[in-house]
């Protein structure tokens, strides 16, 4: 956990952005290992439909970075 504390204060990025983060990077993993032992179990429609779900899931949660990103941009624009 350190290391984590220890990137986020040299990188400057908010806490709420790698919390943000961490949250995505567990989604993919979580998705892609329940997908996995679908496809073993000979479920590849249901494997499909978690792929589904967690590529929508990481769009939803993903969204206040999005919208920081295009705050950014318009104040560039504006410079």
């Amino acid at each position: 956990m350190d290391v984590l504390l220890e990137i986020q204060s040299k990188s400057g990025v908010s806490s709420e952005f790698m919390k943000i983060l961490f949250k995505l990077i567990g989604i993919s993993f979580l998705g892609d290992f329940v997908s996995n032992i679908c496809l073993d179990a000979g479920q590849k429609t249901i494997a499909k439909q978690v792929e589904m779900l967690s590529k929508l899931s990481i769009l939803i949660v993903s969204l206040p970075i999005l919208e920081s990103l295009i705050h950014m941009i318009e104040k560039l624009m504006e410079s």
